[in-house]
């Protein structure tokens, strides 16, 4: 199924540009180019005719609320509201050049016809005839083919339809605005003249034309013939003019823009109102200014400061001719001075003088033939009166910018900025103002009500006595007046205003050009010409030749612009033009400048456009190149139509409209009409006031709360609401007063059964409420008692527990005393008490004799000398038998060693020496660590060791362990990294986690074995003093570590209370010291680095004095810790000598 899209754009949900566009290119790949923005009309151009406008009939009393978008649609609803209201209604059509406003206009002027028709019962008239054929016999002198359109109007047109009260088409009136006179002298290059000239020189190339004969044109004259058809040279290419664009069509035009031929033209001025004389004796003034553009100047012979003819003389004659002049030299040639008191006095003019003087004479005698013909079509359309209301087409020129911007542009543009304004005046300023007076609040709020104000601009144009047309006046009365010093004072007139740009912020030249920022972009004006076209108007003894004219249509259009130049006749009231418009002299400058006469209009123009209602038409260029170029791509550019649509503020109209209220209705005027016809089926309601009367009608016509709002003197409606209430005004008293009455009853019963209905809701309502918070209560309720039940099992959980460990403690304690006793009975029964206590001495004395010795081999032979000899020793260990150790006990120690590797046996004796002086140190200082299990530990002291641990506190349940482990990151373990955890028991995830690398594990690898002294992979309780008492020597000579410190350090470092620390505990303590909690077993991970701890890695961190340690919830991670460095020299060895005690275990 086609996608379509929505005809209004305020129904989008999601409301952005970018929807707007989307939702416009949908439609317009459907060939749907209406869409409805509220009450205004968007058309996007085809480019081509479509089969939509065959069907009039279908819009006929069909309200804008329910009809499909479309052109049709907009000029039904200006009729319908004329025909309810009373009051003139103005559709202003408005876009880019080549968006398609004159196809609209025709399009529009077709359907109030056909409506105007349908209304009186009457067939087609001659005046609706008139009206559909005025369009293009104004086309041909008025449009033109420009860069981006080849049917450009280069004028303003508004025209008033007026309707009588039938219903049926009275009159019509064409009143035309700013025809850009100085195309038919110049025009740009790639555009062309307006379509008239190029039909005339169509019509005398046809063969057996009587025009080349009547008009003395040549017979296969072509448009490069003729000076004033040939566009203006490019920058830089000469002075001589290039030849035109190719020709398009038979006329040099395109296959739509009307009529095709000079016979057509005719006729259709025919049928507009001109006669045949008329219409004949304008096209020999069309002549005659070609011809006059073919007249050349030279300087005079003789080097005199005059002028003359070179070559053309022909056409001069051709165009005397024409005009009926004796003799048209002395017009092109010299100016003449009438000084009061003093003879005329004659001047010669130089050949640039006389080229203008021969432009100004063409472009007056083209702006009169195109108002004579306005004023003979307005003729034949009914008159001029104006008494009956009317509905207004205005098609005005669009926003151009182009290469070259001249003071034609800045009108155009000018004036599409006051239309901007009224738009912004009606559609936004209006509708805040409105809400504000009565009370109501802006819909949508504050995003809804921005929009963009360019009155700003308006007044920068037009504001007295420093705006732009005010300036240029001043320039055109001042007696040295050139473009260079207009430009200027506007650049510093205007320097602080927002829309107008600084000269140095574009780097030209101030006196050249001046750039204006408008609502549809920023555009360039070029100020060459600007004092002259301003100023442009006909000599007086030109406009007094041309009065005695010897043809009539020349005298009687000299005639006729005179009248309008004074106002003194009525037809200038509606005309087209207002005083002094059509270029003839009267007056002061600057009281005739065009741009005085053009604001004069335009304020003319728009006071009639707000005196009635006002209807906006947006045509927009869908391909953003105008109608030539789009016609041949027909694409969609999202970005120029987005372009246009933000300029003319058509974004900020769907944002206000989507929340708006569309219709409006004064309580004063529903009160009058439908209190009669409401007062028979309810009395009561004559008693209530206006406002209360219209809220009570919105009752009875079913208007929901959210499609109204009631002001302080009117209603507001939308939607639904707006249409049902739009329909019920539109119909006669006759057919309302049956569906008043109904609704009327309606609304009673419904009143009553309210009153009815109020206690039963009421205690429904109450029931309900009470229900809801019973439902609520019980399960609260039941969501407590859980909680107590869970908070009981819990209790009785850990009770449980408490009672199973302490049943564990006994059968442990049992099995220890048992175990105890029977090692006890199986020693007494199988050994010799004798026999052991001998070995055992043997082997106390053996150990001492290593230990005097400091290493080596063990020499039995020494042991039996040093036996039988005396010893100077005051504590030698003596055997239980008091005989001393000699060769008698050789045997005995043989035998003892018997079976043994001497090498492991002096590694053995190596870490008995060790760990024996490590225990004597502990001892000296009061330290009883818990040791390996060994062959001095008896049974009965590992049962008591055991008890001790279960009389422990229950924190001892609670296990942590530390471990190193490969990483889960592969690139970690490829460079061979490890992870060091601390897990906990209970809990799956590490509580303490860090990364070492080969070089940290290396290094502390390193210093482990140093500190581990008897090489038994653990380090004791007393070799962790001795290493203790070597680091704080090192710190202080004088400073020593008290036992009980060094032993709480060693308890918080072996994180699982097995008694030793391993390697894992070790590099834990080496980064971070564990702290564990006042008489509890378990360590609590509290992080900080201890002194020792920094010494072990040469400076692995760093701690502030007087810092807290930080619970390990809070610091899981040594983020603090640099990475371990190297030990410092010595420190291994220091430890070593210490542990030691010479050079026996020493590694370096």
């Amino acid at each position: 199924m086609l996608r379509v899209g929505l005809a209004d754009a305020t129904q989008i949900l999601k409301l952005t540009d970018e929807a707007v566009v989307d939702n416009l290119r949908v439609r317009y790949e459907a060939d749907e180019i209406h869409t409805f923005v509220g009450s205004m009309l968007l058309i996007l151009n085809p480019y081509r005719l479509l089969p939509i406008y065959d069907s009039l009939e279908k819009y006929r009393d069909v309200r804008l609320a329910r009809a499909q978008p479309h052109v049709f649609a907009m000029a039904e609803e200006a009729y319908l509201c004329l025909r309810r209201d009373g009051v003139s209604q103005s559709l202003v059509i408005s876009g880019e050049s080549g968006a398609g406003k004159t196809e609209s206009t025709k399009l529009l002027v077709r359907y109030v016809a056909f409506r105007a028709r349908a209304a009186a019962g009457a067939p087609a008239s001659a005046l609706s005839e008139s009206l559909v054929r005025s369009n293009p016999s104004l086309e041909a002198f008025g449009n033109a083919s420009t860069t981006r359109n080849a049917n450009s109007s280069r004028f303003a047109k508004f025209t008033r339809l007026h309707v009588g009260a039938d219903g049926g088409l009275q009159r019509a009136v064409v009143v035309t605005y700013l025809l850009e006179r100085s195309r038919v002298t110049l025009h740009a290059h790639g555009e062309r003249n307006f379509h008239i000239f190029y039909l005339l020189l169509h019509a005398a190339a046809q063969p057996g034309s009587p025009w080349p004969a009547a008009l003395e044109l040549p017979a296969a004259a072509a448009p490069a013939d003729f000076f004033y058809l040939r566009p203006a040279p490019l920058a830089g290419a000469g002075s001589g003019r290039s030849p035109p664009p190719p020709a398009v069509g038979a006329a040099g035009r395109s296959a739509d823009a009307g009529p095709t031929d000079l016979a057509t033209t005719l006729a259709v001025l025919h049928a507009a109102g001109v006669s045949a004389a008329d219409a004949s004796a304008v096209i020999a003034v069309v002549a005659a200014i070609l011809h006059l553009g073919q007249a050349a100047f030279a300087p005079a012979a003789g080097g005199s400061d005059g002028a003359a003819l070179c070559g053309g003389g022909a056409t001069v004659d051709a165009a005397r001719k024409l005009l009926g002049l004796a003799d048209l030299r002395p017009l092109l040639l010299e100016r003449r001075l009438s000084v009061p008191g003093a003879d005329e006095l004659v001047i010669q003019l130089t050949p640039q003088q006389c080229a203008g003087a021969r432009d100004a004479l063409s472009r007056a005698l083209y702006e009169l033939c195109f108002a004579f013909l306005v004023r003979a079509i307005n003729r034949g359309l009914g008159g001029l009166v104006d008494d009956a209301p009317f509905i207004g087409l205005l098609d005005v020129f669009g926003f151009e910018n182009f290469g070259t911007n001249s003071f034609e542009q800045l009108c155009i543009n000018y004036a599409n900025e006051r239309l901007q304004q009224l738009l912004v005046e009606r559609l936004f300023k209006a509708e805040l103002k409105l809400y504000t007076v009565e009370g109501v609040p802006v819909p949508g709020g504050a995003a809804a009500a921005s929009f963009a104000d360019n009155l700003g601009c308006v007044e920068m144009f037009s504001a007295s006595p420093s705006g732009i047309f005010r300036l240029l006046d001043s320039q055109c009365i001042s007696p040295q007046a050139t473009d260079a010093k207009f430009i200027c004072s506007v650049n510093m007139t205007h320097s602080t205003s927002p829309f107008l740009r600084p000269p140095g912020a574009r780097g030209v030249a101030s006196s050249d050009t001046f750039i204006v920022k408008h609502y549809a972009g920023e555009v360039t004006y070029s100020g060459a010409g600007f004092v002259l076209k301003n100023a442009d108007s006909l000599d007086s003894h030109c406009a007094l030749a041309l009065g005695n004219s010897s043809v009539p249509f020349v005298k009687a259009l000299i005639e006729f612009g005179q009248q309008l130049a004074a106002g003194a006749a009525k037809a200038g009231k509606h005309g087209a033009r207002r005083a002094g418009g059509l270029g003839l002299s009267g007056g002061s400058a600057s009281a005739s400048s065009l741009g005085r006469r053009f604001i004069g209009e335009l304020d003319t123009l728009v006071k009639a456009l707000s005196a009635g209602g006002c209807h906006f038409v947006r045509c927009v260029a869908p391909s953003g190149s105008g109608g030539i170029a789009g016609a041949a791509l027909r694409s969609f550019d999202a970005g120029a139509v987005a372009r246009q649509l933000r300029a003319d503020g058509t974004f900020d109209a769907v944002r206000m409209l989507k929340h708006g209220y569309p219709v409006r209705v004064p309580f004063a005027q529903l009160h009058a009409r439908f209190l009669p016809l409401l007062a028979s089926a309810s009395p009561q309601v004559e008693q209530l006031e206006p406002s209360q009367f219209g809220e009570l009608l919105a009752a009875v016509v079913g208007v929901k709360p959210a499609d109204c709002a009631l002001g302080s003197t009117r209603i507001f409606l939308r939607g639904a609401a707006a249409i049902a209430f739009d329909e019920l005004r539109a119909k006669d008293t006759a057919e309302v007063l049956p569906i008043l009455t109904a609704k009327m009853a309606e609304w009673e019963a419904k009143r009553r059964a309210a009153k009815q209905l109020a206690p039963r809701l009421l205690g429904w309502h109450v029931r309900v409420l009470f229900q809801k918070k019973r439902r609520s209560a019980v399960a609260l309720q039941a969501r407590a008692r859980g909680m107590h039940s869970r908070v009981r099992a819990m209790e009785l959980q850990r009770a449980r527990q408490a009672e199973r460990l302490a049943v564990r403690r006994t059968e442990k304690a049992q099995a220890a005393a048992a175990a105890a006793t029977t090692a006890r009975a199986r020693r007494r029964s199988t050994v010799d008490p004798q026999q052991e206590r001998v070995a055992s001495a043997a082997l106390g004395e053996l150990a001492e004799y290593v230990r005097a010795q400091q290493g080596g081999a063990i020499d039995f032979d020494r042991i039996t000398e040093a036996g039988s000899q005396p010893s100077t020793r005051t504590a030698t260990p003596r055997a239980p038998d008091g005989l001393a150790f000699g060769r008698a006990r050789e045997a005995a120690v043989r035998q003892t060693l018997a079976n043994r590797d001497y090498a492991m046996l002096e590694n053995e004796m190596r870490t008995l020496v060790a760990r024996q002086r490590a225990e004597d140190a502990a001892a000296q200082a009061g330290l009883t660590p818990r040791s390996h299990t060994n062959a001095y530990l008896t049974a009965e002291q590992r049962a008591r060791a055991a008890l001790s641990e279960l009389d422990d506190d229950d924190d001892a349940l609670i296990q942590r362990h530390a471990l190193l482990r490969p990483p889960t990151s592969w690139i970690a373990a490829k460079a061979g990294s490890l992870e060091l955890i601390v897990l906990e028991e209970g809990s799956a995830l590490p509580v303490y986690r860090r990364m070492l690398k080969r070089e940290e594990i290396s290094r502390l690898r390193f210093v482990f074995d140093e500190w581990d002294m008897d090489h038994d992979g653990t380090v004791s309780l007393s070799e962790f003093f001795v290493v203790m008492q070597l680091l704080a020597g090192k710190a202080s000579k004088t400073r020593t570590m008290h036992a009980s410190s060094v032993e709480d350090m060693f308890n918080v470092a072996d994180v699982n209370g097995d008694g030793y620390l391993d390697f894992s505990e070790f590099v834990l303590f080496s980064f971070g010291e564990l702290t564990r909690s006042a008489g509890s077993k378990a360590s609590s991970l509290v992080l900080h680095t201890s002194a020792a701890a920094r010494l072990i890695g040469g400076g692995v961190g760093k701690t502030q004095p007087g810092a807290k340690p930080v619970p390990a919830a809070k610091a899981l991670t040594p983020a603090k810790h640099a990475p371990p460095s190297k030990p410092a020299p010595g420190v291994a060895t220091a430890k070593v000598q210490v542990a030691s005690g010479g050079g026996f275990l020493s590694r370096k």
